[in-house]
């Protein structure tokens, strides 16, 4: 049975540290990644998405980002690190 997991763009953020929700080490984050990014990482790996918009995450109340809403039977540090290899290597391509 999948479970859902909220994914935040701020998980996935170079310039965010550990302490404030990076949850990727600094050899998988990337550069201020959009809502969008995610959407099609997600695609791409055949995984059920949903964009989430006008959603703040509660430790950044200030700021508006929104989420993807991702369907997946593993763990969510798998799902985060899983996301941020294919974003990493989308983006070493282009």
């Amino acid at each position: 049975m999948d479970r859902s997991y909220r994914i935040w763009p701020h998980y996935l953020d170079c310039t965010a540290s550990r302490g404030s929700g990076r949850k990727v080490p600094r050899t998988l984050c990337l550069d201020r990644p959009s809502i969008d990014l995610i959407l099609d990482v997600c695609r791409a790996l055949n995984l059920r998405c949903q964009r989430i918009e006008g959603k703040k995450h509660p430790r950044h109340w200030f700021r508006y980002t929104g989420l993807v809403a991702v369907e997946y039977s593993g763990r969510k540090g798998e799902l985060i690190k899983l996301i941020a290899r294919s974003a990493r290597e989308r983006h070493r391509l282009r």
